[in-house]
């Protein structure tokens, strides 16, 4: 699928108390575990039924029963490109599950004018690689990688 519009994963870190001297100091990770995503929608709305069904299938609509965890996770690999085409930043995440579908609106239009898709997606870590491009190398390696994970 291809998206539109994605967002890098918030990062921040808890704060002690100050102590006598005044001091406060950096405690644990937290993250907010959840992306933002916006998908061109194709014109027979594929891209909604995918996520509709996926959805269903962890909580079915009839029983409301609840699929277990490990039956309905999945991966998601976002690769964001330079200005060139080649790939710049790649994130992948693990334990990905859709969380929220945004309220879609339609109108009448211009039949050129593409419908977007939100989706919320919740995830447990992410791991994202930097690439630097040479002329002379056609196949680019990241040059750092950042992982991320939370605590049980």
């Amino acid at each position: 699928m291809r998206i539109k519009n994605d967002n890098i994963p918030n990062k921040s870190f808890g704060v002690s108390e100050p102590d006598q001297g005044y001091r406060a100091f950096a405690e644990s990770g937290v993250f907010e575990n959840e992306i933002s995503l916006s998908f061109n929608m194709s014109a027979d709305f594929m891209e909604l039924r995918f996520f509709q069904e996926w959805l269903d299938y962890i909580v079915k609509p009839n029983s409301r029963h609840i699929e277990y965890y490990d039956n309905y996770i999945g991966s998601l690999e976002i690769i964001n490109k330079d200005r060139n085409q080649q790939k710049a930043l790649q994130t992948n995440f693990s334990d990905v599950y859709p969380k929220t579908i945004a309220e879609l609106t339609l109108e009448a239009g211009q039949a050129s004018d593409v419908i977007s898709l939100e989706v919320t997606m919740a995830y447990r870590d992410y791991e994202q690689s930097w690439y630097e491009h040479d002329s002379t190398n056609v196949n680019s390696q990241p040059v750092k990688v950042y992982a991320t994970k939370t605590v049980d």
